[in-house]
């Protein structure tokens, strides 16, 4: 549904405050004529291939650069949908899916390889970082990948760059509590099972790996929730989490029980907000499809605090 009047001067106005010029319309295709965006794509030895777009800035400035991490089972071309958005808002975009492979391995070596392909990508290039990072998680696949990154961020002193330009975290559908059931419901979107009784051998299949992989501990549940409750970047981050009362794989409870222990923890006034934005009745990933003027209040939001770091 088209946005009231009232709220569109309200959105119009903050945004110029924050960003110095008027706000973009998503319907002007001026806009898109006069915005330029290069292309280009970026593959590691295992195949793994990022998709980058850089916004060319005439007035000498850097943008802010979006990372898309992809969900389970997640493609390209849904990733670009999002990015779409960003762009639009004059936000360079990185989109990358981590392989359910690595995912469900249980030693955490494949994620940190991936995350570290990632962050190599991103400091090799000073116009991918010096505009800001804004580190956007889609589900439990992509926050596999940001929680790998924020060890990496947090360990590695050639990334103190990267970490320091870390401006948002806006997060989709995630984290999920990993029970057996929202994890199996999670392998079957990616291995797209849709016979019962197969669903059934993969439910049983990932009950018994969830048990052994249990002894190697960082890859367990219960660890990976404890870090997506204590992870830190840095005063100057931005969280926002976005998330639906109709989605299957989230337990929004316990969501809103993490973002609660996460603002006792790590907000104050002069810091940035840690937010929770419900989308009712939004599926699994799907709030861009469902809200698609939402979708683009998020990004506005991202970019706010981009601005509100460089003011």
């Amino acid at each position: 549904m088209p946005a009231p009047p009232l709220l569109v001067l309200s959105l119009s106005a903050w945004w110029r405050a924050f960003a110095g010029h008027a706000w973009p319309s998503l319907a002007n295709s001026r806009l898109f004529q006069r915005t330029k965006h290069v292309a280009t794509a970026v593959s590691n030895k295992s195949s793994e291939t990022l998709e980058i777009t850089k916004y060319q800035s005439h007035d000498g400035k850097y943008a802010p650069t979006a990372v898309l991490l992809g969900w389970v089972g997640c493609e390209i071309k849904h990733l670009r949908k999002y990015a779409a958005v960003y762009k639009s808002l004059r936000i360079n975009t990185v989109c990358g899916i981590m392989p359910a492979s690595y995912v469900f391995h249980p030693s955490s070596r494949p994620a940190t390889e991936y995350s570290k392909f990632v962050l190599d990508t991103l400091a090799a290039d000073p116009y991918l970082y010096k505009g800001g990072l804004i580190l956007s998680p889609f589900s439990n696949g992509g926050c596999f990948a940001f929680r790998s990154m924020v060890t990496l961020l947090n360990s590695t002193e050639h990334f103190k760059k990267l970490k320091d330009a870390v401006v948002a975290f806006v997060c989709d559908s995630a984290p999920c509590y990993m029970t057996i059931p929202a994890g199996s419901k999670a392998l079957c979107a990616s291995l797209r099972v849709v016979n019962p009784i197969l669903r059934g051998v993969v439910f049983i299949s990932f009950a018994v790996c969830t048990l052994l992989i249990s002894f190697w501990g960082k890859q367990t549940p219960t660890a990976f929730w404890n870090a997506m409750q204590t992870w830190h970047l840095g005063k100057q981050v931005h969280e926002i989490y976005f998330v639906s009362d109709a989605d299957e794989l989230l337990d929004l409870p316990r969501l809103q029980s993490l973002v609660e222990k996460r603002i006792s923890e790590f907000s104050s006034e002069n810091n940035p907000p840690i937010q929770l934005v419900l989308f009712p009745g939004s599926p699994h990933v799907r709030h861009l499809q469902t809200y698609p003027d939402k979708d683009a209040l998020r990004s506005m939001l991202a970019l706010a605090c981009h601005n509100s770091k460089s003011s």
